[in-house]
């Protein structure tokens, strides 16, 4: 899983702890979030 310093900034503060069998699908959303624009990010 992850610790939260390998988690940007931005998602530090989120209230869930993946499973491991989850850190791909939480890969695949922190790079579909990191591919938006900033003044798009809704969180």
């Amino acid at each position: 899983g992850f610790r939260p310093r390998d988690v940007p900034t931005p998602f530090r503060n989120c209230k869930f702890v993946p499973k491991p069998a989850g850190d791909a699908a939480l890969l695949n959303t922190l790079a579909d979030l990191a591919s938006l624009r900033p003044d798009k990010h809704s969180l």
